[in-house]
């Protein structure tokens, strides 16, 4: 058979299952990124339950309590007299954040030796055990000065004079490509990416596992026409699904896109042929049409994990960083986020090459692989790894 009818025969199987592998392929990403940018639509974690323990009852505590109450970061959700009900509060989760004022605390102020508060935090999730750190830093910050300009004001030190001897240095800060510092442009485009893998892994590994040749209507085709032919119909189904969650990312969640088309492009494709390379590889050592897509789903399951979207590749240990370099996503989801968020990527054609020649590779010995499986009878010593007797 030529190439022609090789692909129209791909081709006819997807629209004979009507088309169910297309719309996975274009509707399960898609799919994966509205499910997770509907958790991070909010952007940055507000409302975190705060109680509040006040020995001191005092202007300068209730003040305190004001700054915490006027936070869009916090959420007053009761107040205690004791601190084994503040620890009470904290360990049922009525509170994840308890503020602590000692007693004396606004005489320690006004006589200049400084107030010592605490926060006590319940961080069994660290992002708000980290948004909390932050936002009751800069609380205290803005609080302090507020207090120290009044003290000097009090020793007939002007306003301007005041503020400057209170804070001496003054910090500019600038964020660069996600000023918000929200979730959505942080992890978003990298969950669809992992998205695709899913989508692909669904698709295609149930075709190159469990019954061979002739029961699959194969005979006659040369295994290196058939595959092919089945990674470019995949390919070409695969590679809109891929800018379909770029589109959604942008248009529903806001996440900007600041990087030229061409390199979305040549980023995305290197990053499906590899996977399909892979993942057909996998799929191929399936005994059965379920396990061909069990095996793969090993493989995938700490994709998001090992990729660099939230633990970054230069903090891991060597073990974990070698064996994230074998995931086409390690190379692909980061690069999705410099390009959408900051226009660039520091080693675009490296990665992409190393995807390209993972794929060349990878594709060439599953097509190596599966002509065993559907040729088993040449391989004796080979085929009990894929045949049911």
């Amino acid at each position: 058979m030529t190439w022609k009818e090789v692909i129209a025969k791909e081709w006819k199987y997807v629209a004979d299952k009507k088309y169910v592998s297309l719309l996975i392929l274009l509707l399960l990403p898609l799919a994966y990124t509205l499910c997770f940018g509907a958790i991070y639509m909010q952007g940055v974690v507000k409302h975190i339950p705060l109680v509040i323990y006040d020995e001191d009852q005092s202007s300068v505590s209730r003040s305190l309590i004001q700054c915490y109450n006027d936070s869009d970061k916090f959420e007053i959700t009761g107040y205690v007299t004791s601190e084994e009900d503040m620890e009470n509060m904290l360990q049922q989760e009525k509170a994840l954040t308890a503020l602590y004022i000692p007693k004396d605390f606004s005489k320690e102020v006004r006589l200049g030796r400084g107030g010592r508060i605490s926060i006590t935090i319940n961080s069994v999730n660290n992002t708000i055990g980290n948004a909390a750190i932050m936002e009751s830093w800069k609380i205290t910050r803005t609080f302090n000065v507020g207090v120290a300009r009044k003290l000097l004001q009090g020793i007939n030190v002007i306003p301007a004079e005041a503020e400057k001897m209170a804070y001496p240095v003054t910090i500019g800060v600038r964020v660069l490509n996600n000023p918000t510092t929200a979730f959505s442009p942080f992890m978003l485009a990298g969950l669809g990416v992992q998205g695709v893998q899913i989508a692909i892994m669904i698709t295609v590994c149930p075709l190159m596992g469990g019954a061979l040749g002739k029961s699959l209507g194969e005979e006659g085709i040369s295994t290196f026409k058939l595959y092919f032919s089945r990674i470019l119909i995949y390919f070409l189904m695969a590679l809109p699904g891929y800018m379909l969650v770029l589109v959604c990312s942008s248009l529903i969640f806001a996440v900007p896109i600041r990087g030229e088309l061409w390199k979305f492009i040549i980023l995305g494709s290197s990053y499906i042929l590899n996977v399909l390379g892979i993942l057909t590889l996998l799929g191929t050592f399936g005994k059965t049409k379920a396990l061909s897509l069990q095996i793969p789903m090993l493989y995938i399951m700490p994709g998001t994990l090992y990729s660099g979207l939230s633990w970054p590749v230069f903090a891991m240990n060597e073990p974990v960083f070698w064996y994230a370099a074998i995931m086409p996503i390690r190379y692909t989801a980061v690069n999705v986020r410099y390009l959408m968020l900051g226009g660039y990527v520091p080693h675009l054609l490296r990665d992409v090459c190393v995807m390209a020649a993972g794929a060349a590779i990878l594709s060439g010995l599953s097509c190596m692989v599966y002509d065993i499986k559907r040729n088993y009878e040449r391989y004796p010593h080979l085929g009990f790894l894929f045949h049911h007797k």
